[in-house]
């Protein structure tokens, strides 16, 4: 619990108010509620495997123990959903962040299929977005679920703790919180350096996902008009890398048609290139350290896939491989 509560819960963070939301209440409702304390303690072992990676695979089998206990508690809380409404939300967003990584984090000598473990996380998503629209009539990515989130840190919040709400006014001033680099990053002496980077990246995949969108429009298919509306949705949600929201790329799967899943799944050539593409913002979002695990894991199973159908694309597939093997 302290390395969740001090360090964890400040890498899920863009800024205070999410502090508070990952911290505070999270570990508020965690004490009352057995299957979300196990949730959050699931991603603090997550966490810690890529602190002490000589102990990893103990933090990753910790980790995956954890995350079954949460399973388990929350399949037991749905059934008498209105008591622990808010617990319940808490934990499904903590779940979906954990299955990211734990999709790729497994223990050695288990085969791990990708395109399976997305359908899986998107699965996890939906019922995420049917605990929040019954939580709060809202979605993930919406104004509802700031104003959600902005009343349980007021629930949770002691107004006499003047010294907490004076270091998260001395972060937000000192824009200390940015991603998964954590807290105090901006006064590192290569802070600058890191923000070029990240922009550069940033511009990048926009511009690959803008030459896929235009290959697909020029070329004849009974499935184009589904592969362009998910291109337009795609960048879209990459976008949103600009606002500094890029965990929003997270949730890109639920804007992704019933149909185009089923075209990835079934083998389709394209589907498989959108999602090769999300895979490369995965790996590049806020929640980097939850989340480059099954971004590279996606590309790497894509792309080699594609290359021995599609030779033609080799430039396109050498990118996104190079993309996630890069140093964030």
């Amino acid at each position: 619990m302290h390395q969740y509560s001090t360090s964890t819960s400040i890498i899920l963070s863009k800024d205070s108010r999410d502090i508070m939301f990952y911290c505070d209440v999270m570990v508020h409702h965690a004490i009352e509620n057995t299957f979300l304390l196990h949730a959050i303690l699931a991603s603090a072992a997550i966490h810690m495997s890529t602190i002490e990676t000589d102990k990893s695979q103990y933090w990753v089998a910790t980790a995956l123990q954890y995350h079954s206990r949460a399973i388990l508690g929350l399949n037991e809380a749905l059934q008498n959903y209105s008591s622990a409404s808010d617990a319940i939300s808490l934990c499904s967003l903590t779940m979906v962040i954990n299955s990211l990584s734990l999709s790729r984090e497994r223990l050695r000598g288990e085969e791990i299929d990708p395109v399976a473990e997305l359908v899986q996380t998107r699965k996890l998503l939906q019922g995420l977005s049917v605990c929040l629209d019954q939580t709060i009539g809202g979605n993930l990515w919406t104004g509802s679920f700031e104003a959600w989130r902005d009343q349980l840190i007021l629930k949770s919040s002691n107004p006499r703790n003047t010294i907490h709400r004076d270091l998260l006014t001395h972060i937000d001033n000192t824009n200390s919180i940015f991603g998964h680099m954590g807290i105090f990053l901006s006064q590192h002496e290569k802070f600058p350096e890191y923000l070029s980077k990240i922009e550069e990246f940033i511009q990048t995949i926009l511009h690959k996902t803008n030459e896929m969108t235009t290959y697909i429009a020029s070329i004849e298919s009974e499935h184009k008009n589904e592969y362009l509306n998910a291109c337009t949705s795609l960048f879209s949600y990459m976008e949103i890398f600009q606002m500094e929201q890029g965990a929003t790329i997270i949730a890109w799967p639920l804007a992704a048609s019933e149909f185009l899943v089923t075209l990835l799944i079934n083998g389709d050539d394209i589907a498989k290139l959108i999602f090769m593409h999300y895979g490369v913002a995965l790996y590049l979002c806020n929640l980097h350290s939850f989340s480059k695990g099954a971004g590279k894991h996606l590309v790497e199973k894509l792309s080699l896939a594609l290359e021995a159908k599609r030779p033609e694309w080799i430039e396109v597939l050498l990118w996104a491989r190079a993309s996630v093997l890069r140093d964030m």
